[in-house]
């Protein structure tokens, strides 16, 4: 079986960073992220603290521009998110139908009435054309064929 990295094959973006997730009650959009290189894409967003009485929610969006000057909510994609999921991690998939229409996608949290912490990562899989290029705020370390002992 020839294994492949995860990383060759799937592009990862920062779609809300740690700082600017730090909790607030204020609306957060995600980084805008261009999927016309890959059928589908993973926003991946995890929840620290999470005040009680919050009133949070996500979704995906999607664009014909980066600018989202006009941005589109993705059907199906919103997840309401208790005050009882403090450190949880919420996942929208999306497998892209539009993605010559409206190639940008990003997050939206929607964050109301008290603090919610969040960051949230893009995996963009199923890539039109490998290998999948990283950007300079992704570090990676790839292993192969690994033994034990010092790193």
């Amino acid at each position: 079986m020839n294994a492949e990295h995860i990383t060759t094959s799937h592009k990862f973006v920062q779609g809300i960073t740690v700082e600017a997730g730090a909790a607030a009650a204020t609306d957060l959009e995600g980084t805008a992220v261009n999927t016309s290189g890959f059928q589908s894409c993973a926003l991946v967003v995890s929840f620290g603290p999470i005040v009680t009485g919050s009133a949070v929610y996500i979704s995906a969006q999607e664009s014909a521009d980066e600018a989202f000057s006009v941005p589109k909510d993705i059907t199906g994609s919103k997840q309401v998110v208790a005050d009882t999921k403090s450190n949880e991690v919420f996942i929208i998939d999306i497998i892209r139908r539009d993605w010559e229409l409206y190639p940008w996608i990003r997050v939206h949290v929607d964050r109301a009435t008290e603090n919610a912490t969040c960051a949230c990562l893009y995996i963009l899989y199923d890539a039109r054309v490998k290998p999948a290029t990283q950007g300079a705020d992704i570090n990676i370390e790839r292993s192969k064929d690994v033994v034990t002992g010092t790193p």
